[in-house]
């Protein structure tokens, strides 16, 4: 169950406003202690918050930011999966997918094989303006359309 527990965060992320302590502490990185220390600073109106936590730095936001969500505040993809270091390159990816994060319906119903050549295109696109892997651009892809649809 444990197992299964922490597979699941990291495939869907825990809302760290509603989340247990219990499923707090499959978020990697986190500690006993400062999942105890989020749990008292509830509720979070950024992921960015985290870091004012006392001992919580740069390095452990580093390590547990995508598995963390934040829903409800000023910063719409702090409820994605998407790591806060590649938010530049999801906004340029929703405005050049036409997708917005609030309405499902942005994301026009295409065939599998249609959807991944497109997803492939804007990767491409992506990569050399942002200087990251192809790899890494589909799977903003990805947690972007996970979290519309």
């Amino acid at each position: 169950l444990s197992l299964t527990s922490i597979d699941a965060v990291a495939e869907v992320g825990v809302d760290v406003n509603s989340c247990s302590v219990t499923i707090l502490g499959k978020v990697p990185s986190l500690t006993p202690k400062l999942c105890s220390k989020i749990m008292q600073s509830r509720p979070l109106k950024s992921r960015n918050d985290l870091l004012k936590i006392s001992g919580f730095g740069p390095k452990t936001f580093q390590n547990c930011a995508a598995f963390v969500r934040v829903s409800g505040g000023n910063e719409s993809l702090d409820a994605t999966l998407v790591h806060p270091e590649s938010y530049d390159l999801a906004r340029w990816l929703l405005k050049k997918l036409h997708w917005k994060l609030s309405e499902s319906s942005s994301i026009e119903s295409i065939s599998e094989e249609q959807r991944k050549e497109e997803w492939e295109v804007v990767a491409e696109k992506a990569s050399g303006t942002f200087q990251v892997s192809q790899e890494r651009v589909l799977t903003v892809i990805y947690h972007l359309h996970s979290s519309i649809t």
